[in-house]
């Protein structure tokens, strides 16, 4: 008896994560094959070696029944994740791209956990080369030579309006150029639905170069997961976002022992159409600093079209007393800022329980918030539950 499609797809979603069974099911039968092939190579993870390149990307992609499924190609170094990178030859990265310009299905492309060699890719072949299917670019703890080794490999996605750097480095007295031109100098960049900014070597110089590109910048999503004391472009990065913002999502504040210091680097006055806005909550910090990160964040908000609010509450450990240091947060002065008329759409606050990774692996040196943050709404929040806001945990 053959079933409908969609029974089979969602069977088989449920071993998304678990190839050989996913193996053994694409000899079932050929109803099967199609959602198989889905899972199977949806995403393409390879080592930046020819021998990989040859194997999981040249062979697949030339059998057309197998291309058609790869959406997401993610490339890393032969070094395990954490350890020490090995650097790779620039050339594997042309070469990689080179293969991939061919293909008009690809969503995304990853770099992860490399090195790589000044580039002395030179001539049309490197300044011409574009991939327009691709939407999203990921590079997360990468070394460059260069800045500009980083521009360059943006501009060969003309179509990716979704751009994450973190752990990105280079060097910053490199004079290394690609063609001593920007490939992309004079491009218009379409509007960016996602921008993520973590560590760098300069997220200075980064908005610089984003901003130098277009001073009108159309960023529906912002995330920063780190605020440092160094970070001075924040406020011009903002403004050059401007109403296109919709979600800003600010992770946690760096070490500095005053951080009213941040204050002057925020300027929400441009950005009129937030509707949603993540903060995080550093407990491992005392709790009148983390208050001041809060109140300082949300005091300068000025769009009146905010409905969600998340607060991102990291693991506390069991020895610094988790029930007495949510307890000695001046939750009173947070509710009373939320109270402001620029929140009267305010309509949902999460309190959600990020780091639970960490809680996992040593749940004997963490402390479930689960069990205490319910005290601590019905306690301090009931002036907005009362105006019909939810206060939830997630």
């Amino acid at each position: 008896m053959r079933l409908p499609p969609e029974l089979n797809d969602l069977t088989l979603d449920h071993l998304h994560d678990d190839k050989a069974a996913l193996a053994r099911c694409a000899l079932v039968c050929r109803d099967w094959t199609h959602s198989v092939r889905h899972h199977l190579w949806n995403t393409i993870q390879l080592k930046a070696t020819m021998e990989d390149i040859t194997l999981k990307l040249v062979h697949p992609l030339a059998t057309p029944e197998i291309a058609f499924h790869v959406r997401n190609i993610v490339v890393a170094s032969e070094s395990p994740i954490g350890k020490v990178r090995g650097e790779t030859d620039m050339h594997i990265l042309h070469h990689i791209l080179s293969l991939l310009s061919h293909h008009p299905h690809l969503q995304s492309f990853t770099l992860r956990n490399i090195t790589f060699s000044p580039n002395v890719c030179d001539g049309d072949s490197c300044t011409a080369l574009r991939l327009p299917s691709i939407r999203k670019l990921s590079i997360v703890d990468v070394a460059f030579d260069a800045l500009q080794d980083v521009q360059w490999l943006w501009c060969m996605f003309p179509s990716a309006d979704r751009l994450q750097l973190d752990r990105v480095w280079w060097t910053p007295w490199s004079n290394s150029r690609v063609n001593n031109v920007n490939p992309c100098q004079h491009t218009p960049r379409p509007s960016y639905k996602e921008f993520a900014l973590g560590h760098c070597c300069s997220r200075d110089t980064v908005a610089k170069w984003l901003l130098g590109m277009s001073p009108s910048l159309d960023i529906q999503t912002l995330r920063l997961p780190l605020v440092g004391i160094h970070d001075v472009f924040l406020a011009d990065l903002l403004r050059g976002i401007g109403v296109s913002l919709h979600h800003l999502e600010m992770g946690s504040l760096g070490h500095v022992k005053n951080s009213t210091r941040y204050k002057a680097y925020l300027d929400f006055s441009a950005n009129t159409e937030l509707k949603s806005i993540s903060i995080g909550v550093p407990m491992y910090r005392d709790p009148a600093t983390v208050l001041e990160w809060m109140t300082a964040i949300l005091s300068q908000i000025v769009s009146t079209t905010v409905t969600h609010i998340t607060f991102s509450i990291f693991p506390v450990h069991k020895s610094q007393n988790p029930k007495a240091l949510l307890d000695n947060f001046d939750w009173e002065a947070l509710v009373f800022v939320l109270q402001r008329p620029q929140f009267a759409r305010l309509s949902n606050i999460i309190f959600r329980l990020a780091g639970q990774t960490d809680y996992l692996k040593y749940p004997h040196n963490f402390a479930p918030l689960s069990a205490i943050l319910p005290d601590i709404i019905t306690s301090h929040f009931d002036p907005l539950l009362r105006r019909g806001v939810d206060v939830s945990i997630l």
